[in-house]
């Protein structure tokens, strides 16, 4: 339940600290004046007067013995633990504070100003560095160069907090650090090496910039001894503050259900276990509790309570699990304790969670079913599949009261990390399954064999309870019978609708042959995407067909979903070949050069790749650039480009900003994909690929190397060029006069490409 904001008011940041301190609690807008050194003398306002930045209310009901009220006990201790339900509420709705990120106005707040305030030393001229473990000056920040400090979301927007709204600005877990250790950063998870990847593939230090005793793989990035305490009990609030509901206005309905793990899916943090051994190793020392104090008081008025109360951290999350080998990561068989919704109590938490691990109706939908053996269902993830949770597939009817037995079941367990939203997978009974995790599917009882004259299917979940979570049905040649308690009158094609599921997580296909799929769109939001998948007419039907997923990946109209970081309508007009790549340097410094064939609008936006196309999605474990075209645009016919040299000539090419991972072409071959977004998918414009040619479209992402990849089906055969020679740098020499078709089949022939191993 979200409690109202209080009427908004503004407050001069003139008034002295003592007045402060003894206004009225409310939520403010964060108007302020500049005002002399000289009125205070304490540090918090040293710094505004030398800067111009400092809070602009105050909170009252700050005060731990206040702020937490009847949850302590007689000593002011919490020494009953309260439901973790009342916890969340209490966080949530004294959260009365939402900072812009970056405020255009000399008149209002931003998280520069707070940051700039919080972390800040007793003179206010400097900022302590959260992965440098060293101070910096406040001034000069981080201008887009990357050459000083800036904004470090220690949970990721990429893991799951909003592009904007409270969790994208909430103070307790946001930090200062060097530009250049946050980008080694990324997204990465919180541990130490050798949990998701070879303890050889370790760096140490993480960055040149960063503390000698950090590291990163490519899966973890272990912080400075003396700050991994901090950053544990920032990463354990975000989890119990942030649930998916939120307060204020339509910016905080943005927010999801945060969820810290030890098996953490592409929206998911991690890692769990370390976080509570750092958590105990590194306790709350004095700067911590003072910057508790001071998110509350002056910012957005609520509490850190694992800064306040250590002990509550093992009360809701458990203790600390053990690795299972170097870079094997941890036991993910069974649910973690950390995975129920933040609204749960811990004595539910302590319950078997089941195999559903909150999977809801619609997260999984059926898009294809052959019955000619072998048998084939090849179902689409609409939202990410948090590892550990078990799905089942059955052929049994349902009676309208429980699932008969004469026929079979099959389980998957969801792989240690998770399904990403937009996959597609399946259950294949053929040995040598194209389709992902199509051969992964263990014995759930009876005999699993669809009937080419009907049948029904059925995706499901267990519950805690062991009652039956039904997440998709589907049934062809026949239609869903009515409900009735004896199991008996349902023939093996036979079966009525489980009333629990929506009328868009179901489809009927009475009049198909004995082999369906769909081949409507595979973008949209998840309801969006349910109620095409529920339409009849977006689907095809065969009664002969023996290779199901190859048909349904070369039907689909369009790409499926992918994970990549992308931006809504970034394409503004521009179609495949509007640019063409017409050289690649991979001998460092790398280079990528583009040509516009078309009019390039201005403030679209471009991205490149070095991620593999599986061919139903981008992986994530290369790089992504993203560039913002100029507002004049970009003319037709110019060279423009990426490019890592400290001295470009290459036009734009320092204008490219990071989007997610490390993009670093190889000299042992890799591929380059060039896109924009439309409408939330990706529009491929052009791609290359060299020392090797295009694989075949698998589901299976673990197939890709980091030189290899699929070509995008959506892309014409003359937007594409693949370079087979075994050299570092390839570049164009063919005619730069022509239509734009002409110079795209031009571009695309091997003949007018020269290659060479030359640095420079």
């Amino acid at each position: 339940t979200c409690n109202p904001l209080q009427p908004t008011t503004t407050l001069n940041a003139s008034h002295h600290l003592q007045r402060m301190r003894s206004a009225t609690a409310v939520k403010t807008s964060c108007i302020f004046t500049l005002f002399h050194s000289t009125v205070l003398a304490v540090r918090f306002l040293l710094l505004s007067a030398a800067s111009g930045i400092g809070s602009c209310q105050s909170y009252t009901d700050c005060n731990p013995n206040v702020y937490y009220g009847s949850m302590l006990d007689d000593a002011n201790n919490m020494s009953i633990i309260p439901p973790r339900k009342s916890l969340h509420d209490l966080i949530q709705s004294t959260h009365r504070t939402s900072l812009p990120y970056t405020s255009y106005s000399s008149s209002q707040k931003d998280v520069w100003a707070a940051l700039s305030s919080l972390d800040s030393d007793e003179s206010g001229e400097n900022v302590w560095l959260i992965y440098g473990d060293k101070w910096t000056p406040v001034s000069p920040r981080d201008d887009g160069t990357c050459s000083s400090w800036n904004r470090e979301h220690l949970w990721p927007t990429s893991r799951g907090v909003g592009e904007e709204g409270y969790d994208n600005t909430d103070l307790h877990h946001l930090r200062p650090a060097d530009c250049n250790v946050n980008s080694a950063r990324s997204n990465r998870l919180f541990g130490s090496c050798g949990i998701g990847s070879p303890l050889s593939m370790c760096t140490i230090p993480a960055n040149s910039e960063a503390a000698n005793d950090t590291e990163r793989d490519s899966v973890s990035f272990l912080p400075p001894e003396n700050s991994r305490g901090d950053i544990a009990r920032a990463i354990l609030y975000m989890d119990l503050r942030y649930d998916g509901v939120d307060c204020g206005g339509e910016a905080s309905q943005n927010v999801i259900d945060l969820i810290v793990t030890d098996c953490p899916d592409s929206r998911q943090m991690g890692y769990l276990s370390q976080l509570l051994e750092w958590h105990t190793a590194d306790p709350p020392d004095e700067r911590e509790k003072r910057r508790n104090n001071e998110v509350c008081e002056y910012w957005q008025g609520n509490r850190n309570p694992f800064v306040d109360f250590p002990h509550l951290a093992r009360a809701y999350f458990g203790s600390p699990k053990s690795l299972t080998g170097d870079g094997m990561g941890y036991d993910c068989t069974t649910p973690m304790l950390s995975t129920p919704s933040p609204t749960k109590s811990p004595g539910e938490q302590t319950v078997d969670q089941g195999t559903c691990l909150e999977m809801q109706q619609g997260d999984v939908a059926i898009v294809g079913i052959q019955s000619t053996d072998p048998d084939m269902i090849v179902l689409l993830a609409l939202a990410d599949l948090p590892a550990g949770g078990g799905l089942y597939i059955t052929d049994n009817a349902w009676t309208g009261f429980e699932l008969k037995s004469n026929e079979g079941v099959k389980k998957l367990t969801i792989p240690s990390d998770g399904i990403s939203s937009g996959t597609m997978f399946g259950y294949d009974a053929h040995s040598g399954s194209l389709l992902y995790l199509g051969n992964s599917w263990t014995f759930g009882g009876g005999s699993f064999a669809l009937s080419v004259s009907g049948d029904n299917v059925i995706v499901y979940c267990l519950n805690g309870d062991g009652s039956t979570q039904f997440l998709y049905a589907a049934i062809y040649q026949s239609d869903w019978s009515a409900e009735n308690p004896d199991a008996s009158v349902f023939s093996s094609n036979e079966s009525a609708l489980p009333s629990t599921l929506p009328e868009n997580c179901a489809v009927s296909l009475p009049e198909s042959k004995r082999n369906v799929w769909y081949h409507g769109r595979f973008f949209g939001s998840k309801n969006e995407m349910l109620n095409d998948i529920s339409n009849q007419e977006n689907w095809m039907n065969d009664g002969e067909l023996s290779d199901l997923f190859t048909q349904l990946l070369s039907s689909s109209p369009s790409s499926p979903p992918t994970k990549a970081p992308i931006e809504p309508g970034s394409c503004s007009g521009m179609q495949n070949g509007d640019i063409a790549i017409i050289g690649i340097k991979s001998l460092d410094p790398d280079m990528i050069e583009l040509l516009a064939l078309s009019d390039l609008p201005g403030e679209a936006a471009i991205f490149i790749t070095d991620n593999a196309w599986t061919g139903f999605a981008l992986k994530s474990n290369e790089g992504v650039k993203k560039l913002n075209i100029p507002p004049d645009g970009i003319p037709s016919g110019t060279i423009f480009g990426y490019d890592t040299s400290t001295e470009t000539f290459l036009y734009l090419g320092e204008s490219w900003v990071g989007e997610s991972g490390r993009l670093a072409l190889s000299a042992s071959g890799d591929n380059i994909m060039v896109y924009c977004i439309n409408g939330g998918s990706i529009n491929f414009l052009y791609a290359a690929i060299y020392q090797n040619n295009w694989s075949i479209g698998t589901s299976d992402p673990t197939a890709f190397s980091t030189s290899e990849s699929a070509l995008p089906n959506s892309l014409p055969a003359n937007t594409a060029i693949s370079l087979v020679m075994t050299n570092k740098n390839y570049w164009y020499h063919g005619s730069y006069e022509g239509s734009k078709a002409e110079l795209l089949v031009s571009i695309a022939d091997q003949n007018n490409w020269s290659a060479d191993d030359d640095s420079s």
